[in-house]
């Protein structure tokens, strides 16, 4: 499946307060396009295979630290301490958003066009869950407001290289990805940012680090998604576009970001004037799927997931203490990278694992008419088909050759399949995401 970049844990939350003061059409987090990536300077880096022998006894769980079980609440006290009105210009700032959020998703859901909205919308959810910025929050919401009551269409041109309404040099990075073609040059507002060793590292290394009482801001989405996209233009798929030097300086940086107690990618946060670490699902998963797994450490990432199984986001498996397919994708594609090198203790609690996200997907997820029930969190309805669909065309369910945790048959998947495909194709001409989302779903489930 040809995926990009999911939305953050933190996302899900802020939608989830949307959702509580009145949001109509309840709503998923996203993910959508993941390409897993080829990596041709692998074969320069023998020390990783050496961190990921198999073990055949290898049981041990990770003891997870008080500081990742309390990290949301430890948050919000940094907010307040570095602006002690923040509750209260937060829950001022919902009341207006709430209304204009609901709209976004009633037009949607009625067929209107609205990915000009939608981009404003996005950049709105990274600023309520990762700054103290409500100047600029109301700035783009006044923004938003404007585009929703206009009679002029929100619709956003493929062939447009500027994204009209995302004023975010990372969040344009991302845009920019998916809409400037090959044979196209990297516009220059994006590529010079960066495109040095000391431009990368000097804009990388301050991101990884947030200290939120004195500055107001937690990097970790920026500094995820970041890393991220760069991974991908750099390593793959832009090299000439960018300073020769730059993919080694990358891959010396993702390196030197993973923890190595946990093998996980996150964010290390300054906390009673100590840096401590917070791994992060989201994080480790992008870097390993567009590194293809092949990534340092995969031993200690399958004992940190597997220890982290009832715990929510951002570390573990469960969001506000559900199971939810959007980050059971995240977990089987870390269990899957990681199975070859783990022993069999661990591989039976994978394929225990794994089972349970299965059954749980196809019994409270799929819906009889071929939908998947939503939860919230979703950025638009058209993604909201993403996250079931995903999971169970990765785990296998409907093709074998997937399917390395076990040797089980499904003998329902294909009435599964069509059941699905024929719910997609009745929905496809309509969608904040322009009708793309629809395709790539089909496009594996025809496969």
């Amino acid at each position: 499946m040809n995926r990009s970049l999911k939305w953050p844990a933190w996302a899900f939350k802020i939608l989830a307060i949307i959702v509580s003061v009145g949001v109509p059409i309840v709503l998923r987090p996203r993910w959508g396009n993941i390409q897993l990536l080829a990596l041709s300077l692998l074969a320069a880096m023998p020390v990783w295979a050496q961190s990921n022998s198999a073990a055949e006894t290898n049981s041990a769980v990770w003891p997870v630290p008080r500081v990742v079980l309390d990290i949301d609440q430890i948050k919000i006290q940094q907010y307040s301490a570095f602006d002690p009105h923040y509750e209260m210009d937060k829950s001022n700032f919902l009341a207006r958003f709430s209304p204009a959020a609901r709209r976004i998703f009633t037009m949607e859901y009625s067929g209107k066009d609205v990915q000009g909205a939608s981009q404003i919308y996005v950049e709105l959810l990274w600023l309520l869950s990762s700054s103290a910025d409500f100047k600029r929050m109301n700035a783009r919401l006044d923004e938003m407001e404007s585009l929703l009551a206009s009679r002029a269409t929100n619709a956003v041109s493929d062939s447009n290289r500027e994204p009209e309404y995302i004023s975010e040099w990372w969040e344009r990075l991302d845009w920019a990805y998916g809409h400037v073609k090959n044979d196209q040059p990297i516009p220059p507002d994006i590529l010079d940012r960066i495109n040095s060793p000391e431009k990368l590292t000097a804009y990388l290394t301050p991101l990884s680090v947030s200290d939120i009482s004195r500055t107001g801001h937690d990097n970790w989405w920026q500094f995820n998604m970041s890393l991220a996209d760069l991974i991908r233009w750099v390593i793959r798929d832009r090299p000439n576009d960018f300073d020769p030097r730059l993919k080694k300086t990358l891959m010396d940086l993702v390196l030197h970001f993973q923890d190595p107690e946990t093998g996980f990618w996150g964010q290390r946060y300054v906390i009673h004037g100590r840096t401590q670490f917070v791994p992060d699902l989201s994080t480790t998963f992008h870097i390993a799927s567009y590194l293809k797994g092949k990534v340092p450490r995969l031993d200690k990432i399958v004992t940190t997931t597997l220890a982290t199984k009832d715990l929510d986001s951002p570390v573990g498996w469960l969001w506000n203490g559900q199971n939810y397919d959007h980050n059971n994708v995240d977990v089987l594609f870390l269990l899957r990278f990681g199975w070859p090198v783990v022993g069999a203790e661990q591989k039976r609690a994978i394929t225990a694992g794994i089972q349970s996200m299965q059954n749980r997907c196809l019994t409270e997820t799929l819906q009889p008419d071929g939908s998947f029930k939503p939860l919230a969190g979703d950025v638009s309805i058209e993604e909201a088909t993403y996250f079931g669909v995903d999971f169970l065309y990765n785990a296998g369910y409907f093709n074998k050759s997937k399917r390395f945790w076990t040797d089980q048959d499904f003998p329902q998947a294909e009435e599964v399949r069509q059941r699905i495909i024929a719910f997609i194709e009745k929905h496809q001409k309509s969608g904040a995401a322009g009708g793309g989302d629809y395709r790539e779903v089909l496009d594996d489930l025809e496969k």
